[in-house]
């Protein structure tokens, strides 16, 4: 417990010196994806782009501007592998708090750019803190670029992936007991919460856990299945949810990966689906009240470890970090990251 103990303090410094950062320096108030100037000297939005195109911008609203204040840009094509970084640092001579316009660009005519058509990112990162992204798109010469009548904009790759690559049984299964079921999931992306789930051909969730991811990784994940005595016959699929943008998705094909529990507990890799069964046909919507839940579950685990009397931690923190009433709701929040540390420990 004395560790455990330890550990929700440090997260606890931790978040309080990363918020510490967060909430001074410069604030971006507007990011627009350009890709070329008007005849008055204005920048004309667009978010896709040709290999004729000689750049694809990115133009930054900011306030609050500091001398030392940095952003950093991260372009991501659609490989996943990263291709340029921009670094951009306030110089000496900026007014403390002042208002500042400034853009970057990345050439694509003539550049390796130009044979990487799909869907972009660019990551941005505000003096060591993460911000968000933009999107934008390189298309073929003579395409229209990616329809967006036909998905929503979190279903295309962005460069990035979350791939369940493997699912399997943990021990003998007895049908009509709880299972144990290891599920790998490969990714490379952004900051989100992800909930590994197991569904059965008629869309009902038999188990999931939670987490939160970012970067490139591959991890494995033990979830608990509840099983009945007919499940033999029955069809399942691994599912990576994940949740962006205010919507929780999941990337289609990649994402799913269907199994049975037929022959004592073989899951075949790339089962055949039979007519009538399509786990592509998910609505999410119906189940992301479930989807929720999880993650809330998750940050219940912290009464365990969260004392309930904060105010030693509270001054510790002080102490630790100088900063005078800092508030412990904004500590709280930040212990939420102990919830992932914990999950294996059920």
């Amino acid at each position: 417990m004395k560790f455990r103990s330890k550990l929700a303090l440090a997260a606890l410094v931790c978040f309080a010196l990363l918020s510490t950062t967060a909430a001074f320096g410069a604030v971006i108030e507007e990011v627009i994806i350009f890709g070329d100037f008007d005849t008055n000297g204005n920048i004309v939005p667009s978010d896709v782009f040709t290999p004729a195109d000689d750049i694809v911008g990115i133009w930054f609203n900011l306030s609050d501007v500091n001398p030392g204040d940095n952003i950093i840009i991260e372009w991501w094509p659609p490989s996943g592998d990263l291709y340029k970084v921009h670094n951009w640092t306030a110089p000496s001579w900026v007014q403390p708090n002042s208002d500042w316009d400034m853009w970057e660009d990345m050439e694509i005519m003539g550049d390796p750019a130009e044979n990487m058509p799909g869907v972009w990112a660019a990551d941005i990162t505000v003096n060591g803190t993460w911000w968000g992204h933009a999107a934008f798109e390189i298309v073929k010469d003579g395409s229209t670029g990616t329809d967006s009548g036909s998905g929503s904009d979190d279903e295309v790759i962005r460069g990035y992936y979350i791939e369940v690559t493997e699912v399997r049984p943990v021990g003998n299964i007895v049908l009509g007991q709880n299972v144990t079921i290891e599920v790998d999931i490969k990714y490379n992306f952004l900051e989100v919460p992800l909930v590994p789930t197991i569904m059965d051909q008629n869309y009902e969730i038999r188990g999931d856990t939670s987490d939160t991811i970012q970067g490139s990784e591959e991890k494995t994940y033990t979830i608990t299945m509840w099983t009945t005595e007919s499940d033999e016959s029955m069809y399942f699929a691994a599912v990576a949810y994940y949740y962006i943008d205010g919507n929780w998705t999941y990337q289609e094909p990649w994402g799913v990966k269907p199994f049975t529990l037929e022959g004592g507990g073989v899951i075949p890799d790339g089962i055949k689906l039979p007519e009538g069964i399509d786990f592509s046909d998910i609505d999410v919507d119906e189940i992301a009240s479930t989807l929720n839940d999880t993650i809330q579950k998750g940050l219940d685990k912290l009464k365990d470890v969260i004392p309930d009397d904060l105010s030693e931690i509270e001054d510790e923190v002080r102490e630790r970090t100088g900063i005078p009433g800092f508030p412990m709701e904004a500590l709280l929040l930040g212990a939420s990251t102990l919830v992932y540390a914990l999950r294996r420990r059920d």
